[in-house]
């Protein structure tokens, strides 16, 4: 069975095992490059996608879909927004982009209306607009744990 697995600065793969896999096994089919790392070492935590809690390396894959693989805890987001003093907090790596979005909208109070035609760039170019079912951890890596986003109606940048 194929999974996605989403890395560190924007690695995506796809890998095929068997639902009685183990994370583990996962970890050295989508992350072979940090197999052997110690706990001192700061070793990959996996989580499924959207969720918050790591799992251990002894569970099985089952019939779970994507998976976040990280050496980040937590990921600092900063979230930018015109006129405003940025928006910033620790989120697990496995958070979508949608739920930062909403959250930032809503510390920001912009209301459902304005709102509802924000997106988050990765910069100030209107080309850098992010998917919002990836996950926070895809755009950053260790040691920095952190990202710089940009909230903003893609229809007004200046042309």
């Amino acid at each position: 069975m194929a999974v996605i697995v989403y890395l560190p600065n924007k690695g995506v793969k796809e890998v095929s095992l068997g639902p009685e896999s183990k994370i583990g096994e996962l970890i050295k089919a989508a992350s072979p490059a940090t197999v052997g790392f110690t706990d001192e070492q700061e070793d990959q935590e996996v989580y499924l996608l959207d969720e918050s809690d790591e799992l251990s390396k002894d569970s099985k894959i089952k019939d779970h879909k994507a998976f976040v693989i990280h050496r980040c805890k937590k990921v600092m987001v900063t979230i930018m927004y015109p006129g405003k003093h940025p928006y910033t907090h620790a989120y697990p790596p496995s958070t979508l982009l949608k739920h930062i979005r909403k959250d930032a909208i809503k510390k920001f109070n912009i209301d459902d209306v304005a709102g509802q035609n924000l997106e988050i760039f990765e910069n100030e170019n209107q080309n850098s607009k992010l998917n919002r079912n990836y996950p926070v951890g895809n755009f950053t890596d260790y040691p920095t744990c952190g990202v710089k986003l940009y909230l903003a109606d893609p229809n007004a940048f200046a042309g």
